[in-house]
């Protein structure tokens, strides 16, 4: 039996808080929440299997770790066109993060379903329960 990873547990309570925000309706905290699920998640996948972060370009720490990610499962595992394209969300979910914890903004069950949560849902499944990745 393999120790769990501290990043793997804190993602775990991220995902909780996330669960709980959204049931109190703080969307914008869920949004951030669920993110930092999927990011700490994506950090500890990088770790275990030795990947090294491509930082040769001058975006920010979150785009080029998503990238190494992306680039890894889209090189390591057999994905249809369509599943790629669902694995390409997660750039998309980065920048909803960025806007829901600093944007003068609060988002609604609609805006935060439609910008966040089902993106969020589509990829998270093909991660969790076709490519049982965490």
């Amino acid at each position: 039996m393999t120790r769990e990873s501290n990043l793997s547990i804190k993602a775990k309570h991220n995902y909780k808080v996330a669960n709980y925000s959204e049931r109190k309706r703080y969307y914008d905290v869920a949004i951030s929440r669920y993110y930092y699920y999927l990011y700490q998640n994506i950090i500890d996948y990088i770790s275990i299997n030795g990947l090294e972060i491509n930082a040769n370009n001058n975006l920010n720490s979150h785009y080029n770790t998503i990238a190494t990610f992306i680039s890894s499962i889209s090189n390591d595992y057999n994905l249809d066109e369509e599943d790629l394209q669902k694995i390409n969300l997660l750039q998309k979910l980065r920048a909803v993060r960025n806007s829901a914890d600093y944007k003068d903004e609060l988002r609604n069950k609609t805006t935060y379903e439609r910008d966040f949560k089902n993106k969020f849902t589509t990829f998270n499944n093909i991660i969790v329960k076709k490519l049982q990745l965490w």
